[in-house]
């Protein structure tokens, strides 16, 4: 990984705690401006990387699309508390195929 590309997924993280905080602060416009970023990140970081990597940033990516779906449907009242619960099944998906990862490398081992 360069520099540059560190530097972006470093990012990542500020951006996500920011976007929360903003929505405890009652800012719902900030914090989703913040959650494209932190998303298109994650999103990147997702195509940049490959396995323990990649399962672990998908796990990151699911939770934060859900969460962003759920600040909307709580702060701008619009219908997408499915979407959340959707996005956080994929991310329970995503969970249980880390854990099958991790054993399965264990064994090996």
């Amino acid at each position: 990984m360069t520099n540059k590309q560190k530097l972006i997924s470093d990012l990542h993280y500020p951006l996500w705690l920011l976007k929360d905080f903003m929505w405890m602060c009652n800012l719902p416009v900030i914090s989703l401006m913040l959650a494209i970023p932190a998303i298109l990140i994650s999103l990147w970081m997702c195509m940049m990387t490959a396995g323990k990597s990649l399962r672990e940033n998908k796990i990151i990516l699911w939770w934060l699309i859900a969460n962003t779906m759920w600040m909307c449907s709580e702060k701008f009242e619009v219908n997408t508390y499915w979407l959340a619960l959707l996005f956080f099944g994929f991310g329970i998906i995503e969970i249980i195929l880390y854990i099958n990862y991790l054993l399965k490398n264990k064994q090996h081992e």
